[in-house]
């Protein structure tokens, strides 16, 4: 499955990406947020990859929801990493961490990700709690 694969090789070379950048800057914290940055995108890649992989329900809805957790924490490292790289003010990032783990707190729940099901040519796809697919179909016609 080539969507599946996609993942596997994305969570490869996010994760090198990050640890070769890591290993030149260990010291420095722009160093460090690249890496969880990259760790939080190769946890997504991974997650993609084993939950398109998956052969039985439990094992897709438990993967799309450890995907989900690494994708909650992408643009939050993503933005401190850049406002600690380019020196600015980032006053509020201890409210995008803790609105992170908020969420995350429920990504085991079906409060977060209910469950999942067969939908055009994937065998599980993720249900949201609020489907917002109506509102794209008719902003791209």
């Amino acid at each position: 499955e080539l969507f599946a694969l996609s993942g596997a090789v994305n969570a490869v070379v996010a994760l090198a990406f990050g640890l070769l950048v890591f290993v030149k800057n260990w010291r420095n914290k722009e160093g460090l947020l690249f890496l969880l940055m990259t760790a939080s995108l190769a946890a997504w890649g991974f997650g993609y990859w084993i939950w398109l992989s998956s052969d039985s329900y439990d094992k897709a809805l438990l993967w799309v929801r450890i995907l989900s957790i690494g994708s909650n924490f992408i643009p939050i490292f993503f933005f401190h990493w850049i406002a600690v790289t380019l020196r600015l003010k980032h006053n509020y990032i201890a409210l995008l961490y803790l609105l992170g783990v908020s969420i995350t707190v429920f990504a085991f729940t079906p409060y977060f990700i209910p469950s999942v099901s067969e939908k055009m040519n994937f065998k599980f796809i993720i249900n949201n709690l609020i489907d917002i697919s109506g509102h794209f179909l008719r902003f791209y016609r």
